[in-house]
């Protein structure tokens, strides 16, 4: 299967405007296949959602990419996917959406081509603010500024892209998902009450939203700095913008953030939901999450709502996702745990919800979680004091040099603030010593 799949990309890479080496065979990367829930070690077999990358022989960067596809996602599926991304793109301007290069028949499988989008998405430039060596509380602020920035402008244009002009309401949606929610964890039964799911959709329903096209993947790994999308072929995808109207789309990703590990660490006594709902407050939360995620709200249609309005969608999208997650688990050994877990969050989604009830502005949830300065900055901690003095190694050499003696602090200081004196005075002593030994030899 790999050399038939291979020689279909030697027969069509010109027409795809792919260059590729005379004779060299392509090298070739597979990714983990959510589809198994592992990683695919054998490509033959053509399994479902099997994604490889090729190479050409030196290069560090893919050139295309291919994917086997399932008989539910037919050319037809694919087909509209492409005609919709290929005008969402037009409408923002740029290329949003990979390019689909061509559906083949390869052997008894089919597989798509497509443009290969490569580089570090927005969960490893996340996890580097929070963990690698370039870590800070600056870096974390730039990339969630960077991400709510860039995923909200690309969402504010895809909600021109519309696929039906009468507005539609969604807490009949809403319902139905908390419903399905408490027979697949009936741990959550005590917890969600038919009042306070009532309560949910209407006030949904009070916002008249308009269907248009979404994005089909709600995690930040799957985005990359532009943003740029990867892989968002789906068999039924105006189903699915039904399914998400309005803001659904947008409040899909911002809880899949909250709930993604490298925010969680970048926080002391975190819990995701109390920190998003902190957020929703028009005045209040300034700080490098809130601000963002306030634009982010105003970019995808959410502007003028309360933020007991915005809860209620937040709820509805809870239920959404918790349904998907237990669903795939059901026969996981992760199962009852993920059940307990999901328990815990209705209680806190349902407890928030009569909060802002009593206080529909947000004004009551600004008390949050305080951001690990330690874990983030280190040594670096206290870089903006006058009194702090940089050094570029580990916390044990800062302090060892903090006790030489006044001669060595200074040299030290010079070095590491004024480069190019002290690489002049290192050029002239260096010219004096030779000097010497010449002399000394005569």
């Amino acid at each position: 299967m790999i050399d038939r799949v291979q020689q279909h990309i030697r027969e069509h890479a010109a027409s795809w405007g792919v260059e590729l080496p005379a004779s060299a065979r392509l090298r070739m990367l597979l990714r983990a296949n959510p589809e198994n829930d592992g990683i695919v070690r054998e490509i033959a077999a053509g399994q479902v959602g099997t994604l490889a990358f090729w190479f050409r022989p030196h290069d560090t960067k893919p050139c295309l990419v291919s994917k086997f596809v399932g008989a539910s996602l037919t050319a037809e599926a694919i087909a509209e996917c492409t005609n919709l991304q290929e005008s969402a793109n037009e409408k923002l301007g740029y290329r949003l959406f990979p390019r689909i290069y061509s559906i083949a028949e390869v052997g008894s499988h089919r597989v798509v081509f497509m443009e290969a989008v490569d580089g570090p998405n927005y969960e490893i430039q996340l996890a580097r603010a929070v963990h690698g060596p370039e870590r800070s509380t600056r870096a974390l602020e730039r990339v969630v500024a960077q991400v709510f920035q860039e995923l909200g402008t690309a969402l504010r244009g895809l909600h021109a892209v519309t696929l039906s002009g009468a507005p539609v309401k969604w807490g009949a949606q809403a319902t139905d998902y908390a419903r399905r929610f408490l027979k697949l964890c009936p741990e959550a039964g005590g917890i969600v009450s038919e009042a306070s799911i009532a309560a949910t959709a209407d006030l949904i329903d009070a916002v008249a939203l308009r269907e248009h096209f979404v994005l089909t993947e709600d995690h930040i790994t799957n985005y990359l700095p532009g943003p740029r999308a990867v892989d968002q072929l789906v068999p039924d995808i105006r189903g699915l913008c039904a399914r998400w109207p309005g803001p659904v789309d947008g409040l899909r990703m911002l809880v899949a953030f909250f709930r993604a590990s490298p925010i969680r660490q970048a926080f002391a006594d975190y819990d995701w939901l109390d920190a998003l709902a902190s957020c929703l407050a028009k005045e209040g939360r300034i700080d490098l999450v809130g601000t963002p995620v306030r634009r982010f709200l105003d970019d995808i249609g959410l502007k003028s709502a309360t933020a007991q309005t915005i809860w209620a969608f937040v709820t509805g999208v809870f239920f959404m996702r918790a349904i998907q997650e237990l669903e795939f688990h059901a026969d996981n050994a992760i199962a009852g745990r993920l059940r307990n877990e999901f328990a815990g969050y209705a209680r806190d989604v349902i407890r928030i919800g009569d909060e802002l009830r009593i206080s529909p502005d947000g004004s009551r949830r600004l008390a949050v979680s305080r951001l690990d300065k330690d874990q983030l900055d280190g040594e670096f901690r206290d870089r903006d004091h006058a009194d702090f003095h940089y050094s570029p190694n580990t916390r044990v050499f800062s302090e060892l040099i903090r006790w030489l003696p006044p001669a060595l602090r200074i040299h030290h200081r010079i070095r590491e603030r004024h480069p190019r004196l002290y690489r002049a005075v290192r050029r002239i002593l260096g010219l004096a010593r030779g000097a010497l030994r010449r002399l000394s030899r005569r």
